[in-house]
């Protein structure tokens, strides 16, 4: 049988050691803090790319229909075609 032999601890190393572990609880705050403060961030500055990329392209496909509806807009009316031909309409 073979037995553990666990070294002696200085009482220096048991003390920092008890503040380390009353210091889990803080740390966690901490971290989850941090973590909240990034995680909002991050969401409000993917927001606004988002929110910017779908500008982007409602303007582009606005645009698109601008441009059908001015090609639309020049082209003769079919009672124009008729009366150019010299038929009634």
């Amino acid at each position: 049988m073979t037995i553990l032999h666990v070294p002696a601890v200085e009482p220096a190393t048991v003390d920092e050691m008890r503040r380390l572990v009353a210091d889990l609880d803080a740390q966690h705050r901490r971290e989850q803090l941090a973590f909240s403060e990034g995680f909002r961030i991050g969401y409000a500055d993917g927001y606004d790319v988002g929110y910017g990329r779908a500008h982007a392209e409602l303007a582009e496909e606005w645009h698109r229909v601008y441009v059908a509806v001015q090609e639309h807009a020049r082209r003769r009316t079919f009672a124009e075609i008729l009366r150019n031909r010299g038929e009634a309409a």
